[in-house]
């Protein structure tokens, strides 16, 4: 992360000690996390507000009104307590306070929406069509949090989306490589295996060893795919960046990943047989899997 200026520390100070704003409402402002404006403050000599002294003199919000039956009755139906929390205007953990004092059984997370194929299909449609994270989610009704974690196991955020909160603002610099590093040491425990297993048929670790092999063989691949006639293929003036109306991808039928694992040479795979142009937003939801079978890749090359 760079390091910040004299004039960004100089905003910070003044926001927080003549203004007199917390170190999440000076966060707020200046883009970055609270605990970076705690550092700032320190540095400069100052003494950072307890939470209580942080609160002193400031209108006390007042407490909502709700009916713990229309909790009750909204989690019975299968909502889990973010979503009763962002229809009612409430937070989670006031939410599960009311759910855990009834005799109500409380659902593990594996049993709310995270499960549902067909609402998978559904934030993949409207993610694809353009709309942000933040909108999937509240059109359907789900977590921002599972939203997000749906759409990327299946590799499809943008990068604008990929480094966004909760409530839709992007994360600090700091947070950022916090997740990267989270990221990669879940990689190395082998959090993520049954994905690189679904998707490559190996583990991250093994992934990882043949990773220069399968560059190697994708470069190969391709060398043969762009020495193919491809503006003989249907839609191929469509050609286009994901994202954009009406564009089309080239696919392979037989993907290279399929074709990397079965050692099928380069030849067959990036022949004109096994290539055509799809849609973005289907190739993206297609990933590294095949439309065929190896035998009816063969039996296409050789006729």
């Amino acid at each position: 992360m760079r390091r910040l200026t004299v004039q960004e520390e100089d905003q910070i100070i003044d926001l927080y000690i003549k203004q007199e704003k917390s170190t999440t409402e000076v966060a707020e402002v200046v883009g970055y996390s609270s605990t970076l404006v705690a550092k700032v403050v320190k540095r400069r000599g100052y003494q950072v507000r307890s939470i209580s002294k942080a609160k002193k003199g400031k209108p006390v919000s007042k407490r909502k009104e709700y009916s713990e039956e229309e909790i009750i009755n909204l989690y019975k139906s299968g909502k889990s307590a973010n979503q009763i929390g962002r229809k009612m205007n409430l937070s989670q953990s006031t939410i599960l306070k009311v759910i855990r004092k009834s005799d109500v059984e409380m659902r593990n997370f594996s049993d709310y929406e995270y499960g549902d194929v067909e609402t998978h299909q559904k934030m993949k449609k409207l993610y694809l069509s353009g709309k942000s994270l933040m909108e999937v989610a509240d059109e359907l009704n789900v977590s921002y949090t599972n939203t997000h974690r749906v759409l990327t196991e299946v590799g499809i955020v943008r990068s604008e989306n990929q480094y966004m909160g909760f409530n839709g603002k992007e994360h600090s610099e700091e947070t950022k490589q916090k997740m990267r590093d989270t990221k990669l040491e879940k990689k190395i425990n082998g959090d993520y295996d049954h994905i690189y297993l679904e998707r490559t048929g190996y583990t991250y670790d093994e992934f990882k060893k043949i990773q220069p092999k399968f560059r190697k063989y994708r470069q190969e691949v391709r060398s043969v795919t762009n020495s193919q006639s491809l503006h003989e293929l249907d839609n191929y003036d469509k050609r286009g960046v994901s994202g954009q109306d009406g564009a089309y991808h080239l696919d392979h039928i037989y993907s290279v990943a399929d074709g990397f694992q079965n050692n099928v040479p380069a030849e067959i795979v990036g022949n004109i047989a096994n290539l055509k142009m799809i849609p973005w937003e289907m190739n993206l939801l297609k990933n590294s899997n095949s439309w065929i079978s190896l035998n009816e890749l063969k039996k296409r090359v050789s006729s």
